[in-house]
């Protein structure tokens, strides 16, 4: 994977994803910080290749339980978010991390921040902000995200979950 490093931007992409997972892996601390810089002076300028570096390598980070690691790379995509759109896993992993430390504003600080924008994905975003809205007990707002969802996805396959949950909120209410 290093020799790839220096080839063209989306294979070097995937090699740098992999050496830096290998890394994690091992828990070679410095290997991981050394592989950041080097994709960082390989792609300086370009914040969209760097931003889908971060958000890959956050992600990965999270799914393998390393929290810390997965909040500073996804942190650094969405601190792009006004030169670069981010992916909605960015903000629905770190609302994931703020909800694990016990702070539901943050969570729901994020996601709003999200679905604000012009670009809502699959409006996973919507349906978690209806899901924080629900812990703390506010059916209403749950029930505004959920429909919010239902009139922007009718045909998504989660549309079933959000009737269930809209059933759930009006029988709550």
């Amino acid at each position: 994977y290093r020799a790839l490093t220096s080839a063209e931007q989306d294979v070097a992409l995937v090699a740098y994803r992999r050496l830096f997972s290998a890394a994690q892996a091992r828990a070679d601390l410095p290997e991981m910080q050394a592989l950041t810089q080097a994709a960082e002076l390989r792609f300086a300028g370009q914040t969209a290749v760097l931003a889908e570096l971060w958000t890959r390598v956050g992600a990965e980070s999270f799914r393998q339980g390393r929290r810390e690691a997965a909040e500073l790379f996804l942190q650094k995509a969405w601190s792009q978010r006004q030169a670069q759109p981010v992916n909605e896993v960015v903000p629905l992993y770190l609302s994931e991390i703020a909800l694990a430390r016990g702070d539901r504003e943050a969570a729901r600080g994020l996601l709003e921040a999200h679905a604000a924008g012009t670009d809502v994905g699959s409006g996973a975003v919507l349906i978690r902000l209806g899901d924080i809205a629900l812990l703390a007990g506010d059916f209403a707002a749950a029930a505004r995200q959920y429909e919010r969802f239902r009139a922007g996805f009718p045909g998504s396959r989660r549309a079933a979950e959000v009737e269930y949950l809209l059933a759930f909120c009006a029988f709550r209410q």
